[in-house]
């Protein structure tokens, strides 16, 4: 359940950094149109440090189902491509180039879903580097390190 709201709050940031870039009065709707509260939106509903008379998850973004979707398919992608790639040169554009077939309807047809998917790929590249970074400082011993730099290789 905790990698659950994780995630959802991660989509939720990734649906906000887009409103960044273009807001409507449909984006805005789409952004904070989740009502439902289950397990699944428990850290989201005490998160939000501003509480608003609107909504019960405060000023967060709570798109539709169909955007944690979406995001999900992405994220699948990532975990299986990434690890082949990361040796390669131009990583994000070989990852986009995947992730360009993924089908995700928005209702605002200037909705940049381009946009959405470089977004994802640059955080999530920085996410896998360093949580890996995080694992080689905290190997103790020489011989783990480097069985560890050998298997992500």
């Amino acid at each position: 359940m905790p990698e659950k709201n994780a995630f959802i709050y991660v989509c939720g940031f990734l649906m906000k950094k887009c409103f960044e870039k273009h807001s409507c009065e449909v984006c805005i709707h789409y952004a904070k149109s989740q009502k439902k509260l289950d397990d699944s939106f428990t850290l989201l509903y005490f998160k939000p440090y501003e509480y608003s008379e609107k909504s019960m998850f405060g000023n967060l973004m709570m798109p539709q189902h169909e955007f944690y979707v979406f995001i999900d398919e992405l994220e699948n992608i990532f975990i299986n491509r990434f690890p082949q790639l990361s040796i390669e040169n131009e990583v994000g554009i070989k990852l986009k180039l995947s992730m360009t077939n993924v089908v995700f309807r928005h209702p605002c047809p200037l909705f940049n879903k381009e946009y959405l998917i470089n977004y994802f790929i640059r955080f999530r590249i920085h996410a896998a580097i360093k949580f890996l970074n995080r694992n080689l400082i905290s190997e103790k011993q020489k011989k783990n390190r480097k069985l560890c730099i050998l298997n992500n290789l």
